[in-house]
This record gives structure tokens, sequence and C-alpha cells, in this order.
């Protein structure tokens, strides 16, 4: 999305606003904040003829008026109270550092001194403009980025289990493969000796015991 506005934005009506205000030898409140936010109509307005009639009729001040309080408004935020490179560029402090390289372009290409030899000032905005830029970059370039976290690659088995799941059950240990050898040996042994148990009781002769005829008892195999 360019930086123009059509008439009856509400970034034009800002900056007609301003540019109003300034034109009347007074600084409107928020001067900062909204030249910031309807910067690119102002800095426009310093190029582009049909921007300036526009303004001119939104803002009801003479043509070159709005030149004259677009240029003002365009210094009063190089050199503002707080000393803010963005606010210098008419950038908000979240400009990226694309963004601060686009508009140091463009306002070096409206002040470079090479364009007003006449004006002895021009070179002075050019240095201010260059040094705001610097600083901007600066500040850009040493802030902490975000490092997201790693995310962990979710295996295909582990896919459909709960939040938190780990497979483990609370209390038991995780056993080691030998360990696990181990028991299903001692399991087996275990198993074999009843399987025998079992086998010799099958096997066991089994005794009765009989009354002869004189009363005794005896036992028959």
């Amino acid at each position: 999305m360019g930086e123009k506005t059509p008439a009856g934005g509400v970034r034009l009506m800002v900056a007609a606003r301003l540019i109003r205000g300034i034109s009347n030898g007074l600084v409107p409140e928020g001067i900062y904040e909204n030249a910031v936010y309807s910067y690119g109509i102002i800095a426009g307005a310093l190029k582009d003829g049909q921007l300036v009639g526009t303004i001119s009729e939104a803002a009801g001040v003479p043509h070159e008026k709005v030149l004259s309080a677009a240029q003002k408004i365009i210094e009063l935020l190089l050199w503002n109270r707080q000393d803010n490179p963005f606010t210098s560029l008419g950038l908000s402090p979240f400009a990226t550092i694309e963004e601060i390289h686009g508009r140091w372009q463009r306002l070096i290409a409206i002040y470079h001194p090479d364009r007003h030899m006449d004006d002895p000032r021009s070179e002075e905005i050019a240095k201010k403009i260059n040094e705001a830029y610097k600083r901007a970059c600066q500040i850009k370039s040493s802030a902490p980025r975000k490092i997201r976290p790693p995310i962990a690659p979710v295996s295909p088995a582990g896919r459909g289990k709960p939040e938190g799941f780990t497979g483990k059950f609370r209390g038991r240990k995780n056993l080691t493969t030998p360990q696990a050898i181990v028991l299903i040996a001692v399991a087996l042994l275990v198993f074999f000796f009843i399987l025998l148990f079992l086998g010799g009781r099958e096997q066991a002769p089994s005794s009765t015991l009989e009354k002869t005829p004189g009363g005794v008892f005896h036992q028959r195999l």
C-alpha cells in the first residue's frame, strides 16, 4: 500500500489539520504523533503538485503555505525534543530496517544539497537525515531478536496421545534390554518348573487302603 491517501482519507485530514495549524503560527497538540501518522502525505506535498492542491483544499490554505508548512513540520520532526531518530524520520519505533532505508532514500532525494544549491540549510537537513538514519539502523540491529524454542519432532507412534503423555507409568522405571531379558528368562524357568511339578503329580502312583478278612487294613498300590 502506498503512502498517498485519496482525498477524504483519514491521513489526509490529519495532515491538513496540522498544515492549517502551522500556517496559522500554531503548533498543534500531538504534533509528533500526528505528523508521523500522516508523514507520507506531508513529505509527498514537497514533490507532488497535485497532492499540494488536494491538501490546500482540505486545509483551506493557499498552495504556497502548504509547502512552507510541510517543510516546517518535517524540520520539527527532524529536531524533535526527544532526539528520537525514528521520529526524526517520521517513522514508528516499530519500523523495519527496510522501512527505515526507504524513508531515508525518499528524504535524501528531496533534501540532497546538489538539488538545493541556493539553500544553505539543505546541507544541514541532509546531515540530520543521515544521522537519524544511522542511529535508527543501529538501534534495530542491536535489538535482541525473539528466538522461538525448537519444536520437538513427533513420531508417528506418538500421534494421538494426550498432551504430556510420555508412555511411562508413575512409580515404575523403564527397564533396559538386559534387565528385560533376565526377567523373561526367570519367568520361563518358573513356568518350566511349574509344568514339571504338575506333570510329576499326574504320573505318581495312586494307593488305596483295603480291609482284609481279618479286619486289618493294608495298602494296595
